[in-house]
């Protein structure tokens, strides 16, 4: 089973990827529970226990629009990439500022080529580990 942790410029971009990977049959975490402030993230708030530390396979990242620098709710990205985490960056892709950390790139939000994606970055991790 492939752990997933999704991030993204917006809220409901972020509500919808997460329930489309998981009716895919992804497990998937998020930074933030729905409808919750931007900071603190879960692995400071709460309980303390980010996706990261449980074991997540990929980040997937949504952007809804088009924006040159991460956004706040990306920040879960950053922590992704500095983890040795494969990337999928997916929507609007334009002024992506991930292009050179994405393992792959999927310009709209199409769920099935957003699955395929996870599945092919999912895949490329599991040969690397073995």
């Amino acid at each position: 089973m492939t752990n997933i942790l999704v991030t993204g410029t917006e809220g409901w971009a972020v509500d919808h990827t997460a329930r489309a990977l998981g009716a895919a049959g992804f497990t998937v975490g998020t930074c933030h529970d729905e409808g919750s402030p931007v900071f603190p993230c879960r692995g400071l708030g709460g309980d303390g226990r980010c996706p990261i530390d449980d074991g997540v396979d990929l980040v997937v990242t949504v952007r809804a629009h088009p924006l040159p620098q991460p956004t706040r709710r990306e920040v879960g990205v950053i922590c992704g990439l500095r983890a040795g985490l494969p990337l999928v960056v997916a929507g609007s892709t334009v002024l992506n500022p991930f292009a050179d950390h994405a393992t792959a790139v999927v310009e709209g939000l199409d769920g099935d080529e957003l699955v395929a994606a996870c599945e092919r970055a999912a895949g490329a991790l599991r040969r690397s580990r073995s």
